[in-house]
């Protein structure tokens, strides 16, 4: 439960709103204990990142990767660390609203929830506010018409072409507007020869993935497998035409993968729960990865220098070595 949910719901513990009585929504949705049977039948759940979504799925709430439909009486949103996401999100929720229907969106102080707030009054005009648990709350009834500064948030936050890469993206997805340098340093060190049956685990926007087919022409099958569903979305956009069969999973792979299905994995595992470090993630991504390789498989991945992966790089793989090192990566070969 983050501060900025317990922020949301209290306007509505303090009745200051009334609880919905029919249908509505909550964009970037996370549990809460608070949130009890009477908002388990009421609220539509859009949640795109797949951990959190099996969370809500778990908790008895009715949740989609995209949201459904729209009229609905009452949306919440809570705020991501990206201004793009969070104003494009906050546009689809106005849209998503009936005309009377209340839109309420919180978050915390530390990523900007003040900086959204007033461009939503500038857009909406009048607006209802309040801050709690260090985060923003605020809220506005939605009127017949959309502000035309919303049209242009959601189109900046929608899936588009990124000139520095040439490739498909939005805002929110991990370095969405560019080519992160550890991916770029692991291609530049790929093995020409992998052959075979190919995973790229925790694929993004696709990146990895279409270099490994761009270098390897002997790769016959690529499995991506993404946690996050609007990266695979874009992964999908990038990878259209492509040689090799493809398949896209929504999937979290710290949950597991299947075993002994690939010969060849490639990865930039990530390292962060939120916005703190999370080595066991790593560590989690290491050992399914090595789980999934056929015997003499090869693992090809970058981390950053410092993480700790060396112990069970040794104690899962047959041999490992480093192909490269700079002052902030590091480049792993691995053999199953």
């Amino acid at each position: 439960m983050s501060d900025a949910v317990k922020a949301l719901q209290h306007p509505f513990a303090t009745g200051l709103l009334p609880r919905p009585r029919g249908h509505a929504f909550f964009l970037r949705a996370e549990t809460d204990p608070e949130l009890d049977d009477g908002w388990r039948r009421a609220l539509v759940c859009e949640q795109s990142f797949k951990p959190a979504y099996e969370s809500l799925r778990a908790a008895g709430f009715t949740v989609e990767a995209e949201l459904p439909d729209d009229g609905y009486e009452l949306g919440l949103c809570l705020m991501t660390k990206h201004k793009a996401e969070t104003l494009a999100n906050v546009a689809r929720a106005w849209r998503a609203l009936k005309p009377g229907g209340v839109l309420v969106c919180a978050g915390g102080n530390d990523v900007g929830a003040g900086t959204i707030q007033k461009a939503f009054a500038q857009a909406v005009g009048e607006l209802s506010t309040l801050s709690k648990h260090h985060c923003k709350v605020f809220w506005a009834k939605r009127g017949d018409a959309v502000p035309p500064a919303m049209a242009e948030w959601e189109a900046a936050g929608a899936l588009q072409k990124v000139p520095a890469t040439g490739c498909w993206s939005r805002p929110g997805l991990y370095n969405w507007n560019k080519v992160d340098e550890g991916s770029a340093l692991l291609v530049r060190h790929l093995p020409a020869d992998l052959a075979g049956r190919a995973a790229d685990l925790g694929a993004g926007w696709g990146y990895l993935s279409l270099e490994l087919l761009k270098r390897c022409p002997a790769i016959v099958s690529l499995d991506l497998f993404e946690a996050e569903w609007q990266g695979l979305r874009a992964a999908r956009a990038n990878l259209e035409g492509a040689a090799a069969r493809l398949d896209f999973h929504w999937h979290d792979v710290a949950a597991g993968l299947p075993r002994r299905a690939f010969d060849v994995v490639v990865m930039n595992p990530p390292f962060h729960s939120g916005r703190a470090t999370d080595v066991d993630l790593g560590r989690a991504f290491v050992a399914n990865a090595l789980a999934a390789l056929v015997p003499g498989g090869r693992l090809l991945m970058v981390a950053n220098r410092q993480l700790p992966y060396e112990a069970i790089l040794q104690a899962n793989s047959r041999r490992w070595s480093m192909l490269a090192e700079t002052g902030v990566y590091k480049v792993i070969s691995s053999q199953a």
